[in-house]
């Protein structure tokens, strides 16, 4: 079962990435976002709840320049129905969201399912979607359906092609192969959504971006977004002002900078699966530091790669885009 779920998982990863080390990346980056909700969260008593997609609509290439945005969380229906209210807590505070929805999915391995053979010819396991809008003055969730969410598009998605083809060294069950079945279930749930039905060929959108994880405090009645990595420590000898710590796009940097603004009822922390080297990637430890501080005490790094190289949409994300870097012992450890 689980090599199965894997290979879907990579077949749409591979359609939506444009070269080996992009693919790889994104593999990588499921990781801590899969394992921080048991190992962190969880362990320390907090309430771990799904995060959700900032979708901007095609009038403006990214969620920075317009407020024509679709929010949407992709959870487990018992985790909805488990946590209903405290989501509709979030997506009321989340008010310059001008569209939001949620989904959950059911996962039928007993049935196959065929996705447009423009995009793969892969059989895939049955998954049923139900949709839900959130009204703001209800405060509430109510059934809605694809059509809704589709609807909301300003232009017709471009004619779908893939970026570029390549010859995959399927990598993917040494990277996952760590991972539950139930979380990679997940992943594969919230991939096909994001990625097919709500991807490039059927859906017409700017560059999205996200919020990895929300942990909801009972001690505190407060929710903190997080974002959430796995990294191993920039090298001296790798960057010109010769910091050792964790870094961080710039974009994102700049993403978190516009939350941070919007969204002043929650905090925003940066929390680091920190591994030994990108080769072995042995577990070290967790750490974390408030998201103001990382933007106000992390350098600039000239020399720095975007970990999301080969990403679509290409003519939206350069070759380089720079990144900075905030000093080791500016995180706390876990």
């Amino acid at each position: 079962m689980k090599n199965k779920i894997i290979d879907c998982i990579s077949e749409l990863i591979y359609q939506t990435t444009s070269n080996q080390q992009a693919f790889d990346n994104r593999l990588k980056g499921f990781i801590a976002e899969a394992l921080a909700p048991d190992e962190v969260v969880r362990a320390n008593g907090h309430i771990p709840l799904k995060g959700g997609w900032i979708i901007p609509l095609p009038s403006s290439p990214r969620f920075r320049d317009t407020i024509k945005v679709l929010y949407l969380t992709i959870l487990d229906p018992v985790e909805f129905r488990d946590n209903e209210s405290k989501y509709c807590e979030i997506y009321n505070k989340l008010e310059k969201f001008e569209y939001k929805f949620l989904a959950t999915y059911a996962l039928n391995w007993d049935k196959e399912m065929d996705l447009d053979d423009k995009f793969s010819k892969m059989k895939f396991p049955e998954i049923d979607i139900t949709y839900y809008k959130f009204h703001s003055e209800e405060k509430s969730f109510v059934e809605s359906n694809y059509d809704s969410i589709q609807s909301l598009q300003k232009r017709t998605p471009p004619t779908w092609k893939k970026p570029k083809t390549f010859n995959i060294n399927r990598t993917s069950n040494q990277i996952l192969n760590k991972l539950s079945d139930n979380s990679l279930s997940d992943i594969l749930c919230e991939r096909y959504i994001f990625d097919y039905k709500l991807g490039n060929m059927f859906f017409g959108r700017g560059v999205p971006a996200d919020f990895d994880l929300i942990v909801y405090f009972p001690k505190y009645d407060k929710y903190v977004i997080y974002e959430i990595k796995e990294k191993d420590k920039s090298k001296k000898n790798n960057n010109k002002n010769n910091v050792v710590g964790f870094g961080m796009d710039i974009d994102r940097i700049d993403d978190y900078a516009t939350f941070i603004e919007w969204f002043p009822s929650f905090d925003f922390r940066y929390l680091v699966r920190e591994i030994n080297d990108q080769t072995k990637r042995d577990f070290i430890a967790w750490h974390s530091i408030k998201m103001s501080d990382f933007i106000q005490k992390s350098i600039f790094d000239p020399e720095g790669k975007s970990g999301g190289q080969g990403m679509l949409p290409s003519t939206v994300c350069p070759e380089h885009i720079k990144t900075a870097i905030c000093s080791f012992e500016s995180f706390k450890k876990i």
